[in-house]
């Protein structure tokens, strides 16, 4: 089965790099919340960010909703995910669509999950890239077609600097490459050359 776990277990172990997206200027409230997620218990990490979500960090927003999320509280993660979507912030994106595809704290609704998701891989995000590919090859939310499998997994190799998103992409593009025509291939390395990621508007 190429999608399996929780839709947070399965990230855990995954990088946080939500703090290199475009965010509002750090305020010293806010340095200090970055300092208290490393330094403090999980709890009090959830304080800091819920307080810096408050005065609107989009990126607060998002690891607030993760830390509920982690501990079953999707009811209130959703809506703080839904505010960081809501301005393009990718990892939230991916959030909301994992949620959908689990059915983790919404009725589970695969093409919903895998429109959130296009829209966190449309902006790079490997993640996303990587669990849109595997949809495709499944036909699970969109209509199963290997080529489009192939050119989000490609990206997602092309995006993930994360060793086990790389490796994962890798195992599935080698039976994609098995299942596809040499044109078919060539069509979709030309598509993964000249993509570019979307930027969110302001």
């Amino acid at each position: 089965m190429l999608i399996t776990g929780t839709a947070t277990s399965k990230r855990r172990a995954l990088s946080f790099p939500w703090l290199s997206r475009a965010t509002p200027a750090p305020s010293s409230g806010w340095a200090k919340c970055t300092i208290s997620a490393a330094a403090k218990p999980r709890t009090a990490a959830l304080d800091w960010f819920s307080k810096a979500a408050a005065q609107g960090h989009v990126g607060a927003e998002q690891k607030a909703g993760r830390l509920l999320a982690d501990k079953g509280d999707y009811a209130e993660a959703m809506p703080l995910w839904q505010k960081a979507a809501d301005q393009g912030f990718a990892e939230a994106e991916l959030d909301i669509g994992s949620s959908y595809l689990y059915g983790a704290g919404v009725t589970r609704d695969d093409a919903t999950g895998a429109a959130w998701l296009r829209k966190a891989a449309d902006q790079g995000w490997a993640e996303a890239q990587l669990t849109l590919g595997k949809l495709y090859h499944l036909g699970r939310g969109v209509t199963a077609d290997d080529r489009e499998a192939y050119v989000w997994e490609s990206l997602a190799v092309l995006y993930g600097h994360n060793t086990s998103i790389e490796e994962d992409a890798t195992t599935d593009l080698k039976g994609l490459y098995q299942a596809l025509t040499p044109d078919q291939i060539a069509e979709a390395d030309k598509r993964v050359a000249a993509w570019t990621p979307t930027i969110p508007g302001p």
